[in-house]
């Protein structure tokens, strides 16, 4: 006890100093074009000016004049939503541009405090996270990565919401950890109170109650006869209704029929729904027709013993990890080239990327996420229950965006840190494994190169940063 203590105090300033370095690392960042900004940016910057001269006054029209003031864009070739009476987005990252200018002024540095902010508040939740699933060392080196990571910077530097929604989703998924760790149902209704936050500042933050809804059904079903749990799943609904109300007040139904990006989605994801129900029409036919045959019978025998074989369980999830790094196998290939910089530009040039753009991209980043790929499929903490949350929450960011298309690093940013937090627990489970090996000669040189592949990846993250996010105001990477 007398040494747990003194470690859980170092490892908590060592992370609150990489927290604080974040920020001001990230505040003092150089650009070499320091008069660009975004079109978002721009637009954030607008609306939590006006959310701060009247509380009602949530538009982007001030925005859309700016930038056909500064730019050869007429006002008119803007987007619809410039020009929509109401913003397309829940207001709650707005809501807090507003209140950093009401503090600080309203110059649009000042408006970048809060995705900086929420960038360092990331650090320390991974830590927090990760801590809580695998321990202290995994906690302290994944907020390490976390901190080194280029797409956590990038978007760390931008008047972006992503940052916020990032952390709002990391902090509901450890509050909702720590209701099943604990059993202590206030958390539960902590981590819909985050959600609803999560769901106020985009949609999409609304991936993460899909995460306990489906967690909840498939390995712990005791929980909806918990009435907490079950007000926690409706809580931040009953905080969006507001925003809801006040869409139905200007739009009426044409807010949910006319509503551009749900019309998108809608048609992006069509072919997959199609291909789902024909193709599981198909297998349940197959099966029915299979059932009838006595040899069938036999058949199912011999599967349930192989399922049930755990060697057999962890060479078939080896497998499909490696198959899926076999496919990545460009990305990966970019990854091992210390100098390879990652395509960046400031139009969007990742439209019709294929579905695993990214899976491919993430690792073309950071070598880490290989070991994230591998400890996705593989059963390296099987025992651990809690972490079941992260893999879902993972699975479900990443499917629905490449279902979304329009490529886009930051709309998975609430992955990337679940991501790493997995890659240094895998990492760190095959060095553990390595003492079980017999051979002293294959087990040192085993454990050398597990520890200069981390110090690879740590260097190429310090290189990525200096060439990239320190140096380029990119807006798509």
């Amino acid at each position: 006890m007398s040494y747990i203590r003194p470690q859980k105090t170092i490892c908590f300033l060592a992370v609150l100093a990489l927290a604080f370095g974040s920020f001001i690392i990230n505040q003092s960042a150089f650009n070499t074009d320091d008069d660009y900004r975004s079109f978002d940016e721009v637009v954030y910057w607008q609306l939590g000016l006006g959310l701060k001269e009247r509380p009602l006054k949530y538009n982007s029209h001030s925005a859309a004049e700016l930038i056909s003031l500064n730019s050869s864009i007429e006002k008119e070739k803007l987007p619809d939503y410039f020009t929509a009476p109401l913003f397309k987005h829940p207001p709650f990252f707005p809501f807090l541009t507003s209140l950093s200018m009401r503090l600080f002024g309203d110059d649009i540095q000042v408006a970048r405090y809060v995705s900086q902010l929420m960038g360092a508040l990331l650090i320390l939740m991974t830590y927090l996270l990760a801590k809580d699933l695998f321990g202290y060392n995994v906690g302290v080196l994944s907020a390490a990565f976390v901190y080194l990571d280029p797409v956590i910077n990038m978007c760390s530097q931008k008047i972006w919401m992503d940052t916020t929604l990032a952390f709002l989703t990391l902090l509901s998924l450890y509050l909702f950890v720590r209701a099943l760790k604990t059993e202590n149902t206030w958390f539960f209704i902590s981590s819909g109170m985050v959600a609803g936050l999560a769901l106020n500042t985009k949609y999409t933050g609304g991936l993460v109650l899909m995460t306990f809804v489906i967690y909840s059904f498939f390995w712990k079903r005791d929980l909806f006869a918990n009435r907490y749990f079950i007000f926690s799943l409706f809580l931040p609904l009953i905080m969006l209704f507001p925003w809801l109300c006040l869409n139905y007040r200007v739009y009426g139904f044409s807010s949910v029929t006319g509503h551009e990006e749900l019309q998108i989605f809608l048609k992006q994801i069509y072919p997959f729904m199609v291909s789902g129900i024909i193709g599981s029409a198909l297998i349940c036919y197959v099966y029915l027709f299979l059932k009838r045959k006595k040899w069938f019978d036999n058949l199912k025998h011999v599967r349930k013993d192989l399922c049930s074989n755990q060697t057999v369980q962890k060479i078939f999830k080896l497998c499909l990890g490696l198959s899926m790094l076999i496919v990545l196998k460009d990305y990966l290939m970019g990854s091992l080239d210390f100098f390879h910089q990652p395509k960046t530009s400031l139009v969007h040039s990742f439209i019709y990327e294929p579905p695993i753009f990214y899976f491919g991209r993430l690792l073309e980043y950071s070598f880490i996420f290989a070991f994230a790929y591998l400890a996705l499929f593989s059963g390296f903490h099987k025992k651990n229950v809690y972490g079941v949350p992260l893999k879902i929450t993972i699975a479900l960011i990443l499917l629905f965006f490449s279902a979304w298309g329009y490529f886009q690093c930051r709309y998975i940013l609430a992955a990337v840190p679940l991501l790493i937090i997995l890659g240094v627990a895998c990492w760190s489970h095959f060095l553990k494994d390595l003492h079980k090996v017999n051979s002293p000669i294959i087990a040192f040189s085993s454990r050398l190169m597990l520890r200069l592949t981390l110090i690879y990846i740590i260097l190429r993250a310090i290189f990525l940063n200096f060439n990239l996010t320190y140096s380029k105001s990119v807006c798509y990477f």
